[in-house]
């Protein structure tokens, strides 16, 4: 009996343990995002922390889309015109992608993307059934320059079933600034 009791007593130690580890990592991260902004004087017009802990933040004023993360301190940024488009992918599968109509976009992507660039791939969502896990999504933000970031708006080792809520507002979310950000490659 007493065996149990220092078992259970060492499992609650280290739930706490990795606690107090997950509630500094935020506060560094909140802190970092803070001097970051104040740093670059970002005035943000929308703004979203993601799955991965990165950021999006958009300045309307200057058309700037600046993508931060706060744990290794890198960021891309991008004006209105130095942005060429985005990609969301669900289990390494292209769902949409914004169409590029510029001869320069399509060279650039050409050397980093497979296959036609096009609107809504749409390949996902319609080629499975609610059956089907997923057990990742990324968003991908493309610059004029040939580099590219790419965020993790979801991410679940069992899987979920494509129709569950927590996955489809995360889903949601990542298209919304996805066609966003290509609003802004059609400016171009």
């Amino acid at each position: 009996m007493e065996f149990l009791f220092l078992l259970v007593l060492g499992f609650v130690g280290i739930l706490f343990v990795f606690y107090l580890i997950a509630n500094h990592s935020a506060k560094r991260d909140e802190g970092r995002v803070n001097k970051f902004i104040q740093d670059f004087d970002i005035q943000i017009s929308n703004y979203e922390r993601f799955w991965d802990g990165k950021y999006i933040f958009y300045e309307e004023g200057n058309g700037r889309l600046w993508v931060y993360n706060p744990a290794k301190e890198t960021y891309s940024v991008g004006e209105q015109g130095q942005i060429l488009g985005c990609e969301l992918r669900i289990n390494e599968e292209t769902e949409f992608r914004t169409s590029i109509t510029s001869a320069a976009g399509r060279a650039v992507l050409g050397g980093v993307l497979a296959g036609g660039i096009g609107a809504i791939i749409g390949g996902v969502t319609a080629r499975k059934d609610s059956r089907q896990l997923v057990h990742g999504a990324d968003l991908t933000i493309y610059f004029v320059d040939g580099h590219y970031d790419t965020i993790n708006i979801f991410s679940d080792t069992n899987g979920v079933q494509m129709t569950d809520s927590f996955f489809r507002n995360k889903y949601d979310n990542g298209m919304a600034w996805c066609k966003f950000i290509e609003s802004l490659t059609d400016n171009r």
